[in-house]
């Protein structure tokens, strides 16, 4: 029972097949909208957790949002920016998405030919954390940071300080990138 505070485990059995895949790699909370975002190996759903929630798991509404056929692949990470875009990681690239207009960048133009793992902002500017090192989106330019820079074979999430500095876990060790709005 939902209404009970107590944990709900949502199971592919549960949802009435109402999930693309029953392969779950992602999740994002937006709290303006009270949506949990779930991304699959084939599309992204949103759960609808608007009070009051039902008694029964299947009562809750699932619905699409981003098809197979918009994304390339498996989504591997999903993080709302400051702004409530949702920013989507595939096998295929990166992916905004708000107000239902969806940019995508793809793997080999701006972004490194490497799923992007992890996705973090400050201030602004977009961190995407991928195998070859981390990727900077600030005002529609691109700017990678690798292994000349100190920054390989990133692994895990990307960490953003209260002063604004990304930290990244690298082969080498934790790695700070500054924000460019640092003084």
């Amino acid at each position: 029972n939902l209404r009970t505070g107590q944990p709900t485990v949502v199971t592919v059995e549960d949802s009435d097949q109402k999930l693309p895949s029953d392969d779950i790699r992602a999740l994002a909370w937006d709290p303006t909208l009270r949506k949990l975002y779930i991304g699959t190996a084939r599309g992204l759903v949103a759960l609808n957790a608007a009070s009051p929630l039902p008694a029964e798991l299947s009562e809750v509404e699932i619905a699409p949002v981003i098809s197979s056929s918009q994304l390339t692949g498996t989504i591997y990470s999903l993080y709302f920016s400051e702004d409530q875009t949702l920013w989507v990681s595939t096998v295929g690239g990166v992916a905004s998405y708000k107000d239902e207009q969806l940019t995508i960048y793809k793997q080999g133009d701006s972004l490194p030919a490497t799923p992007v793992s992890s996705i973090t902002e400050v201030n602004g500017v977009m961190y995407f954390a991928h195998p070859g090192g981390v990727t900077q989106l600030q005002n529609e330019t691109f700017t990678h940071y690798g292994k000349r820079d100190g920054v390989s074979e990133v692994k895990g999430r990307l960490v953003a300080d209260d002063r604004g500095i990304v930290w990244a876990l690298t082969a080498e060790g934790a790695v700070g990138l500054p924000s460019p709005m640092m003084p």
